[in-house]
């Protein structure tokens, strides 16, 4: 079986897959590959590129959460697309507890303090009993869920039907998004990029908060209207933003969200794709593939997730 391997990491491959007895090609870009491949383990925009160019394969595995590109390219095709789930929610979990508990103890205020070898406590703030809004409740946010769960949160989900999930206290409707979000300590989007979830946040929804709750994404930066995100800060509907997903990456220099007081950038790092984590899949999913059983998580294209 031939596979590729497209990926910007794709030299860190080697050593997850070179006991596969299949003929396998590592490449970076899409220039040092053939037109012809069973498999493909490729980042979605340059798996999509690799499709658009004509290139033929029988499955695609993601080694991203998401895979808006690839929807794009093969709009109307019937090759098969996996994504990664259950991988990246430990990280992300780290990453919003990181800023949440940096706002709370405030670590810095007793290192400038250390350093004036001044003893001056402050009384800090605590998890227990706040809540929080996650919007999306797939293994990112329900990962999200649980741990927050553990620091005594009480957890609301929204979801595009509102089902119930056993990591949420109760789960609303996208419909009912802004009385969510309407008095909470903390609300946390983790989106596929999907054309329904293209600006959700808008200034109805900002217009609803009453609490001023910090904002954190770490889904798709298309979710909030960056006008709309602007005003509510600047109004002080919230009192910060934690971005780490932007609708045009990098960011351009030119943003005014590099400058506005209350927003944390970082530049999508709040998950990364290690490739032992994510071989770790692909190699369940290829066994499966092989012996023709039903492929992990299968990508639905029309919905982009």
């Amino acid at each position: 079986m031939k596979i590729l391997v497209l990926e910007k990491y794709a030299e860190q491959y080697p050593q997850h897959l070179s006991h596969l007895p299949d003929e396998i090609h590592y490449a970076e870009c899409i220039d040092q590959t053939d037109d012809q491949y069973e498999v493909l383990l490729a980042q979605p925009d340059l798996a999509a590129t690799f499709v658009q160019k004509g290139g033929s394969v029988g499955w695609i595995q993601s080694t991203w959460a998401g895979v808006r590109p690839l929807a794009d390219a093969l709009s109307g095709s019937t090759v098969p697309v996996t994504g990664i789930k259950q991988v990246f929610g430990p990280q992300i979990a780290e990453y919003v507890f990181a800023y949440l508990l940096e706002e709370l103890r405030q670590p810095e205020l007793y290192r400038s303090a250390q350093r004036q070898k001044r003893w001056q406590p402050v009384l800090p703030g605590t998890l227990e009993n706040r809540h929080m809004v996650i919007v999306g409740t797939g293994s990112i946010g329900s990962y999200l869920a649980k741990t927050a769960q553990a620091f005594g949160l009480r957890v609301t989900g929204v979801s595009r039907s509102g089902a119930a999930a056993s990591a949420f206290e109760c789960v609303m409707p996208v419909g009912q998004l802004g009385t969510a979000v309407a008095e909470t300590d903390y609300v946390v989007l983790a989106l596929p990029d999907t054309a329904a979830a293209k600006e959700l946040f808008d200034t109805e929804v900002f217009a609803t908060m009453q609490l001023r709750p910090l904002l954190l994404n770490v889904g798709r930066g298309a979710s909030i209207g960056q006008d709309a995100l602007l005003q509510a800060l600047r109004a002080g509907k919230i009192r910060g933003a934690i971005l780490d997903v932007f609708d045009s990456e990098p960011l351009p220099a030119d943003s005014p969200l590099w400058n506005e007081p209350g927003v944390t950038i970082t530049p999508h790092i709040a998950a990364v794709s290690y490739p032992a984590d994510i071989a770790a899949v692909f190699l369940r999913n290829l066994e499966k593939y092989k012996s023709r059983q039903p492929l992990d998580y299968l990508i639905d294209l029309k919905r982009g997730y």
